[in-house]
């Protein structure tokens, strides 16, 4: 499993190619039936993967290849999904001359919307679960508390300059 971690950019090519071939299988698959079992199976294998790819990112996380940027490739992966499930949606509808069944299209655009949130959702965890983000912040209301009642003295000889040029020269 470590091996898997450590090679982030093949482990996100793999669960690509998985999920956009569980909604191609299935929309082909499903042709001109509408909703029903094979929709739900659809939409829990592609959510499934994507659960998948967490833990991986999690295990990820707990090593030396951890990123901060890792989280955002599962945002990306629901992106993708997502834009594979409108393809699988509008083309087949596009070489049809038949009038499209509302709710294999909404079907579909139900999966989208479900692995637009799933990636959003478990971005802005990783997000916040980083080590970097919890080990070290940057600033704490304490320092700021200490900042506002203890301002700077000005240094000696200090003057004020613009950021604008100016034509007078200047002092040496």
């Amino acid at each position: 499993m470590t091996r898997l971690a450590a090679s982030l950019a093949s482990t996100f090519l793999g669960f690509i190619a998985a999920g956009v071939g569980v909604i191609v299988a299935f929309s082909w698959w499903s042709g001109g039936a509408s909703g029903g079992s094979r929709h739900w199976t659809m939409t829990a294998l592609v959510v499934g993967l994507m659960v998948v790819y967490g833990i991986v990112l999690w295990i990820r996380s707990r090593t030396a290849y951890a990123s901060e940027t890792d989280g955002e490739t599962f945002y990306y992966l629901g992106f993708i999904y997502t834009l594979a499930t409108l393809v699988a949606t509008f083309a087949p509808l596009l070489s049809s001359t038949e009038r499209p069944d509302s709710r294999q299209v909404l079907g579909f655009f139900g999966l989208g919307l479900i692995t637009t949130f799933v990636g959003l959702a478990g971005r802005i965890v990783f997000a916040q679960a980083s080590s970097g983000a919890l080990a070290s912040p940057r600033t704490t209301p304490g320092d700021w508390a200490t900042r506002i009642r203890k301002p700077r003295a000005p240094s000696s000889g200090a003057r004020f300059e613009s950021c604008m040029p100016s034509s007078a020269p200047k002092d040496t």
